[in-house]
């Protein structure tokens, strides 16, 4: 079994260029900025996927537009690319147990700049195992955080990177299109599906949020990037769960007694107040909006409910990405498909279970003295 890991290390490094030719074995490379070069690091020559590119330590200390590193195998041009990078090779890791098990170091392998990823072959691979992957550096012997699980039966058709090699197939090799961008349209569309089911179902965007609250503090700072508006509020203590309805804070009167009428109000961006301030511990639960999780690692996936609208995310994003090509009509054609898939969505989540009122109430005017005049008086 192979196993391929894509080469990111120069995706979101800084960048120089050679400002002259260097011959194979060179040993210093003359550079137009020097600041982000490191001693022991090292510098990746060429765009990742080009023929000659490689992978050469830094081993003295930049100066004067010069960076001194390990012989160079390959001669290179003026104006070359120059990346500096932190790590030379990988560690594999695999599980023979799935995600469920703990992943073990199988080997070290040398990154390999002149393609778009590293290719290693586990020979006893089998479809049932998964792995993780760590960058390494050879010489201070660092590594990297460990990378999401790589399944052996590949990423799934509603994951990321799924997605993202189903719209790579359909652009072909349109030029200057990154894995980046390809990226941002898939989230793009995302959050298009998400807004139009929350137009149809507001309830679709509802998660909750529990949190612990201490006796006599008032408010508290809710850590979720997620949070949105809360819906409903519940303090649950020793004695019981206190609903807490919503008040604006120039609704807040100092001298009523909330504890009565309990309130809660937003003193600010994700915080948010009790009145009156507790006087127990206990847990406080929030019913509210939250925003989707975007879709930032490669085995990341799209929610349960739009997994039927696949081809609407891939239409989309090649639209996209003919539009930055110039191809206006084929990227019209392609947005309107994916248009069309949200406008089906919207139909198929719609609540059907909602019951409009189909009672006519009938209201007669009422003359106070007619209605009374039997009564003798």
């Amino acid at each position: 079994m192979f196993i391929k890991i894509k080469n990111t290390q120069t995706l979101n490094s800084p960048k120089s260029s050679l400002t002259q030719a260097i011959q194979s074995a060179g040993t210093a490379l003359p550079v137009k900025n020097i600041n982000d070069f490191t001693i022991n690091y090292f510098t990746q020559l060429g765009q990742t996927g080009e023929e000659r590119s490689e992978i050469v330590q830094v081993n003295g200390t930049p100066s004067a537009n010069n960076v001194p590193c390990a012989a160079t195998r390959f001669p290179h041009p003026t104006d070359t690319p120059v990346f500096p990078i932190k790590y030379n090779q990988i560690i594999l890791k695999r599980s023979t147990s799935g995600t469920a098990g703990s992943a073990t170091a199988i080997g070290t392998y040398s990154i390999t700049p002149d393609q778009d990823f590293t290719q290693i072959e586990d020979s006893p691979g089998s479809s049932s195992y998964a792995y993780k992957t760590q960058y390494y550096n050879s010489v201070t012997d660092i590594v990297s955080v460990e990378s999401a699980w790589i399944l052996g039966s590949g990423y799934s058709a509603y994951s990321l990177a799924g997605m993202r090699d189903a719209v790579r197939k359909r652009i072909k090799n349109i030029p200057g299109i990154e894995d980046d961008d390809i990226n941002l349209f898939l989230n793009e569309y995302m959050e298009m599906m998400r807004n139009a089911a929350i137009q149809v179902n507001q309830d679709y965007g509802i998660g909750t949020l529990s949190f612990a609250v201490s006796n006599g503090t008032q408010e508290y700072s809710l850590n979720d990037n997620n949070y949105r508006t809360p819906t409903r509020v519940w303090v649950m203590n020793g004695l019981g769960t206190v609903v807490y309805l919503p008040i604006a804070m120039n609704q807040i009167d100092p001298n009523f007694d909330y504890s009565w009428d309990p309130r809660f109000y937003q003193p600010g961006e994700g915080k948010i107040g009790f009145l009156p301030s507790n006087n127990l511990n206990g847990t406080a639960q929030i019913v509210c909006m939250k925003a989707d999780t975007r879709l930032t690692s490669d085995d990341s996936e799209v929610p349960l409910v739009m997994r039927s609208y696949i081809t609407g995310f891939l239409d989309y994003s090649t639209a996209m990405c003919y539009r930055q090509d110039g191809k206006t009509d084929l990227a019209d054609s392609r947005e309107k498909l994916a248009l069309n898939k949200i406008d089906l969505f919207k139909q198929e989540i719609d609540p059907r279970q909602r019951v409009q009122s189909e009672q006519v109430e009938n209201v007669m005017d009422v003359n106070f003295y007619n209605d009374f005049s039997s009564w003798g008086f």
